[in-house]
């Protein structure tokens, strides 16, 4: 595992920002670097092989969780969807063990944004199941995610947040920034918010 820290100036606000870098997904490793880079106000933990274990232990001390990894949506079994950690899968039943402190999730696996109605009425999926678990706002995508587009994305939209500005905000900012320089839908359109309209710290001052 891959650690770095950087002290937060003022506030001991925690961002977890994790994930999975593979042949399959060369980028995440800059994605996460990316991230790491524009978190201005936070203490930033950044873990290249995150675990289940680190993954339960770090996240109800997060503000923010960045998880940047493969992402599976099962539609014959919506509690088997899951995101995949260095050993083995994160499931969304696993998710109800979780207790976080209204923080601001980002998941960049594809299709993490989408689940299954169960009998009932009842919807499962990755972002209901961080919702339930405390998280305050959860950005995901709705469909596959093509390598190395986040990172282009998260850049500016890790910017506005850190600063103060809602989440909604700032995501729809980072879309139009990176629609100019991505072109295809594909790469950009498929990300949302749900939740409350958080923000994040102060920004530090010049």
């Amino acid at each position: 595992r891959a650690l770095s820290r950087r002290a937060p100036s003022g506030g001991d606000r925690v961002a977890w920002v994790g994930g999975i870098s593979d042949p399959h997904l060369p980028a995440v490793r800059s994605e996460l670097e990316t991230v790491s880079r524009h978190l201005s106000g936070w203490r930033v933990e950044r873990v290249t092989e995150p675990t289940r274990a680190s993954f339960f232990e770090a996240a109800p001390e997060a503000g923010l969780i960045h998880l940047a990894t493969h992402g599976l949506l099962r539609e014959d079994n919506p509690l088997f969807s899951h995101l995949q950690l260095s050993d083995g899968p994160l499931f969304v039943h696993d998710l109800a063990e979780l207790r976080l402190p209204g923080s601001v999730v980002v998941l960049t696996a594809c299709s993490s944004g989408r689940g299954q109605r169960l009998a009932g009425d009842e919807w499962v999926g990755l972002a209901h199941s961080f919702h339930q678990a405390g998280a305050s706002t959860v950005v995901t995508s709705l469909l596959p995610v093509e390598d190395g587009a986040p990172g282009l994305l998260m850049r500016p939209f890790h910017r506005p947040p850190s600063s103060g500005t809602a989440v909604p905000v700032a995501l729809h900012g980072a879309m139009a920034e990176a629609r100019r320089q991505l072109g295809h839908p594909w790469q950009w359109a498929s990300f949302t918010s749900s939740g409350a309209v958080s923000t994040g710290p102060p920004a530090d001052d010049p």
